[in-house]
């Protein structure tokens, strides 16, 4: 089957520099024969120059505010003014790993069943160690097809999802747009739903991006909070006593993972040196989660 346009859907803030290597690469992909790429670009206020970045790549721009702003929310505005049957979707920091990296993620759309794309992430230069070790265990080297019968949670637990690096097939998305209100986790829901319809989502390992977060304390604090918030609103699960918790899961963690790792002995020291500041501001920060300081939060540090 061959796709006359393929639309690509990033969403942006403050990423100039990440985003112009992301964009080159982009246009260096080899695409299959009468099939033309369209760039489409959800910027959210940025203060720097992404937005004329851009332009200098041709791709079409559309404005989110950040009082707006839900990753679901922004993937369907991205998503409603492409014209593309299917959709690639791609973080801003992450950048293909070859020039194939497009066909390798449109392929398994021959199969009509195929409701989603996955592909594999590995990390950068500089990624931390539990980056390098998290990596590997959840974006492994072998191919895999995901269906109903198969043992996965309203979440997407259970299976390989990640909108850093996806493709979806826009006449299902159509029918069913992203969770708008959740806070982040948006592809696992979205999947699971596909899944229970009959269709099917697959992971090709084959379709690499470089993709990894270097993040320093104030924004790793964060990033767990978006998460034990997202897992608690779906899973009903107890956001307190997760967060009581965390520190205790993040110490245990950090300590296998420097074990488990060979060399890297300046990200080791890091991953220690980071440890303290990172749980101090994770309970300075979950006292201010469900206040009206949770917005500037978000806009300070992430």
């Amino acid at each position: 089957m061959k796709f006359k346009t393929v639309s690509i859907v990033i969403r942006v803030f403050n990423a100039e520099e990440d985003l112009k290597r992301c964009l080159r690469l982009l246009r260096e992909q080899i695409l299959p024969i009468d099939t033309e790429l369209e760039i489409i670009i959800v910027d959210n206020e940025s203060k720097d120059n992404s937005v004329l970045v851009s332009k200098e790549y041709g791709a079409k721009i559309t404005t989110i505010s950040k009082s707006d702003f839900t990753w679901g929310r922004a993937l369907n505005q991205g998503i409603s003014i492409s014209t593309g049957d299917i959709v690639l979707l791609l973080s801003a920091d992450a950048y293909p790993a070859d020039k194939k990296w497009i066909e390798h993620m449109i392929n398994p759309f021959e199969d009509s069943s195929i409701a989603a794309v996955y592909g594999r992430q590995i990390p950068r230069d500089d990624a931390p160690i539990d980056e390098v070790v998290r990596l590997h265990k959840y974006f492994p080297s072998v191919n895999r097809i995901f269906s109903k019968n198969d043992s996965i949670t309203q979440t997407g637990r259970g299976m390989i999802v990640s909108n850093a690096c996806a493709a979806i097939r826009k006449s299902i998305w159509i029918t069913r747009k992203y969770d708008e209100k959740v806070e982040g986790g948006e592809e696992g829901i979205w999947t699971y739903l596909a899944l229970e319809e009959g269709y099917k989502s697959y992971y090709n390992s084959e379709a690499r991006v470089y993709h990894s977060h270097n993040d320093p304390p104030p924004r790793r604090a964060l990033r767990q909070l978006e998460l034990i918030s997202k897992n608690a609103s779906i899973q009903n699960s107890n956001f307190t006593k997760e967060v009581f918790k965390y520190p205790f899961v993040r110490l245990k963690k950090t300590i296998v993972n420097i074990r488990r790792v060979e060399n890297h002995k300046k990200s080791k020291l890091v991953e220690i040196l980071y440890f303290i500041p990172e749980i101090l501001l994770f309970y300075v920060f979950s006292l201010l989660w469900k206040t009206r300081y949770r917005t500037t939060l978000r806009k300070r540090f992430w």
